[in-house]
C-alpha cells in the first residue's frame, strides 16, 4: 500500500506540473487498486489472528495510506479541471 500511495503521489505531482489531463485520469484509475488493497487488509485484520495493538496500528496505517491515495486523486481531478475538457493536441517532435 505504501508503494502504491507513493507512486500515486508522484503521478499526481507530475501531472500537476505538466498539466497533463491524461496522466491525471490514470491516477484516478489507480485509486480502485488502493481501495481493494485497503479492503483486503481490513478483512485480514478483522479475522482476529493478530494481537489487538498490532491490529489497531495496522488499521490506522492502512487508513492513512488510503487517504493519501484519495488526496492524490483530488489533485488529479483538479488537474483535469485546469487542463480543460479536451486533451491538448500533440505536436510532432523534430
Amino acid at each position: 500500500m505504501g508503494t502504491l500511495a507513493a507512486e500515486m503521489w508522484r503521478q499526481a505531482a507530475d501531472c500537476w506540473y505538466q498539466r497533463d489531463r491524461l496522466a491525471a485520469l490514470a491516477v484516478a484509475e489507480r485509486d480502485e487498486e488502493m481501495e481493494q488493497l485497503y479492503a483486503s487488509l481490513v478483512a485480514e485484520l478483522a479475522s482476529g489472528r493478530m494481537a489487538l495493538p498490532v491490529t489497531m496500528e495496522m488499521t490506522l496505517v492502512a487508513r492513512f495510506y488510503e487517504r493519501l491515495g484519495d488526496h492524490a486523486v483530488t489533485i488529479a481531478r483538479r488537474v483535469v479541471y485546469l487542463a480543460g475538457t479536451t486533451p491538448e493536441p500533440q505536436t510532432p517532435s523534430s
